[in-house]
């Protein structure tokens, strides 16, 4: 499905399956800081860092396709550097008491949900004004801003400019290219702390330089479409068409709606000789 679209791995369940066999809170910060690494060389030296720590453990993420959960080998044309599936998680919970129903009544109340959704997210345009940006987009802009405030940038001239930032390491930016050698502006079109001394240095606006599919313009089009109220079917036309019952095989046990929880979700505890797992579900060993 959609195979020239660029496919990504949520890096919170290749971890689940990455400690069943390495665990350990070392190795997961490891994992999570190759994950995040924006540039191929600093992933290279997270990845190093596991390998040092447990070969194994660095085999099993070389066998992983780099280009599905690290921002290293993401491509920059989305303008994305997610790395979870919160998005789909959050869409879920809020359809889990229509999954409940059936077929049709489940499709109709996901229908109202979306309705709904579509119009509270117009209305939470109102209060923008004319503002060029969404609010989450000036925040981030404002965090790399104070950030910017430790970084030298030394104009090489043609807008290419060297940074230093204050941990000594030198970054290449173009201005022309929106490039960073960091490569976090390059991956989700937002000037980095580097871009953005380099145009304070020349006394240029931030936000020209955000790229364009953060602009509350293309927010509204994104939303500008509704889905449509409808009559109910007490007063629909009649088709003269029967209606045949589908063939139903039950499953057995009962469907599940909530995710199984992890190992971390749980607490350990211990007394009078039995050990116990808990936080919402208990698992309890005798010995």
């Amino acid at each position: 499905m959609l195979p020239m679209a660029e496919h990504r791995y949520c890096v919170r369940h290749l971890h689940n399956n990455f400690k069943g066999k390495y665990g350990g809170r070392s190795l997961k910060d490891k994992l999570w800081a190759c994950a995040r690494a924006a540039n191929i060389e600093a992933f290279e030296v997270a990845m190093t860092n596991i390998k040092e720590e447990n070969e194994g453990a660095w085999k099993w993420l070389t066998e992983v396709p780099f280009h599905h959960w690290t921002r290293s080998h993401f491509k920059t044309e989305s303008r994305c550097d997610l790395l979870l599936n919160n998005m789909c998680e959050s869409f879920n919970r809020c359809i889990l008491g229509a999954r409940e129903q059936g077929v049709l009544i489940m499709l109709e109340m996901i229908r109202e949900y979306l309705m709904r959704r579509l119009q509270s997210k117009r209305d939470d345009m109102v209060s923008w004004g004319d503002n060029r940006f969404t609010p989450k987009i000036y925040k981030i802009i404002e965090k790399n801003k104070k950030l910017s405030g430790s970084c030298y940038s030394t104009y090489a001239g043609y807008d290419e400019f060297e940074v230093t930032a204050f941990t000594g390491s030198k970054y290449a930016v173009h201005l022309g290219n929106r490039t960073c050698g960091c490569k976090r502006w390059d991956l989700c079109g937002i000037p980095c702390q580097h871009a953005i001394s380099c145009l304070n240095r020349l006394g240029y606006s931030v936000e020209d330089y955000v790229d364009k599919v953060y602009t509350t313009n293309n927010y509204k089009k994104a939303y500008s479409g509704i889905i449509y109220p409808m009559n109910g079917h007490m007063i629909w036309e009649k088709s003269g068409l029967v209606m045949k019952p589908p063939t139903v095989e039950k499953q057995p046990g009962r469907p599940k709606k909530r995710r199984r929880p992890e190992m971390p979700d749980m607490v350990e505890k211990e007394s009078e000789g039995v050990k116990s797992l808990s936080k919402k579900t208990q698992l309890t060993v005798r010995y």
